[in-house]
């Protein structure tokens, strides 16, 4: 299997196991890279072996990708008025809509980790659910690993995310 082949193996796996419950995620990850190597599959077993187990957060943070669905978009939708209307601001407009895209952000987050509450984290680990929302709401790279479901970690926000100066973090 080539290069290609191999980070598309890897995106499979990593969307099928990040969707497990967190205690399964090892075994299930080993399991599935020692198949891919009995089949002869050496780059995608290596590739599946190499996705980490997520921490409480990423974990809690990718079943909301997949449980709630209107609720992510609404935070992602969110996060696109912020950033369009940091740049109508920055391009001079006086009503660039930022205190709405703000509070729409803010509701989808609120929301968003209510649910993470019923599904028994932590007030520590809701905090840190809250922040990798807020920084997928910023940043392009976790956007996509939220929208996919696949955070390895909790993701901080950046000072510059949604002004067009800096990306809001980097998933893994």
């Amino acid at each position: 299997m080539g290069g290609a082949e191999a980070r598309q193996a890897r995106r499979v796996a990593a969307g099928e196991l990040y969707g497990l419950p967190l205690e399964e995620f090892t075994r299930a990850r080993d399991a599935l890279a020692r198949r891919l190597r009995e089949d002869g599959d050496r780059a995608a077993a290596d590739a599946v072996r190499a996705l980490p187990k997520p921490t409480v957060a990423a974990w809690a943070v990718n079943q909301l990708a997949r449980r709630h669905l209107d609720d992510v978009a609404a935070l992602l939708d969110a996060g696109a008025a912020l950033r369009t209307a940091h740049e109508r601001l920055l391009a001079g407009e006086r009503d660039a809509g930022l205190d709405e895209a703000a509070a729409a952000e803010r509701a989808a987050i609120v929301r968003l980790v209510g649910h993470a509450r019923a599904l028994g984290a932590s007030a520590q680990t809701l905090e840190r659910v809250a922040q990798t929302l807020h920084a997928a709401a910023g940043s392009e790279e976790v956007r996509d690993a939220l929208a996919a479901g696949t955070l390895a970690r909790e993701q901080a926000p950046s000072p510059l995310a949604g002004l067009g100066l800096g990306d809001g973090g980097a998933a893994a």
